[in-house]
């Protein structure tokens, strides 16, 4: 409460008794303010998040460590396709967390806060460490491309991948487009060109 606010000391629970325990200041406009109870239906729950829906942002907090290693997989047609920890490394520009050093568990789970079984029966110990990228899991960026692990061999520190959708590709952008700044009136064009492609091809 600001200093300059009139406020009131006023019951909790009306009947109560003026004890400590049952006094709370009030801001003095708001000691009359009433609640009718109309009908039964007032006392319904009310689902304060389900009436906030559209104003919560449920996106996580930061992107994904891994899109890197989704965007090499989804330029990639190769199959069988091997990758080496520090390979996978060099993708990310970043060290894998040390899970994957350890725990067959983290190349394929594929839920958020390592949720599958896999890691209780290796042994995983979470009474003692709390696991890193709890909100991601590595293997989306692969199985996202259509891909799969064929192979894990965690202890030689390499992972082979097979494709298993067939007839797609990652289309890649020509560098003339992103290298720089274009005049407005050519990415205008082209975004409409694009626009009417997604359209027509259904998109």
């Amino acid at each position: 409460m600001l200093a300059d606010q009139e406020v009131e000391v006023i019951e909790k629970v009306i009947g109560k008794g003026r004890r400590v325990q049952n006094l709370i200041y009030i801001h003095r406009q708001c000691a009359y303010d009433m609640f009718s109870d109309l009908d039964d239906a007032i006392r319904e729950h009310i689902d304060l998040f389900d009436l906030l829906e559209d104003f919560l942002d449920n996106s996580p907090s930061r992107e994904s460590p891994y899109l890197e290693l989704l965007e090499f997989f989804r330029l990639s047609d190769k199959s069988p396709l091997t990758l080496t920890f520090r390979q996978i490394e060099t993708i990310l520009g970043d060290n894998l967390p040390a899970e994957a050093y350890f725990f067959d568990a983290f190349w394929y789970e594929n839920m958020p806060g390592m949720s599958s079984p896999m890691w209780r029966e290796e042994g995983y110990p979470f009474h003692a460490l709390i696991p890193d990228e709890t909100d991601y899991y590595i293997s989306d960026a692969w199985t996202s491309q259509g891909y799969e692990i064929k192979a894990l061999h965690r202890l030689d520190q390499r992972v082979v991948f097979r494709r298993v959708v067939m007839g797609v590709s990652g289309m890649r952008i020509p560098k003339a487009l992103t290298a720089r700044k274009l005049p407005d009136a050519i990415v205008y064009k082209l975004e409409k060109l694009l626009k009417q492609f997604v359209k027509d091809n259904g998109l």
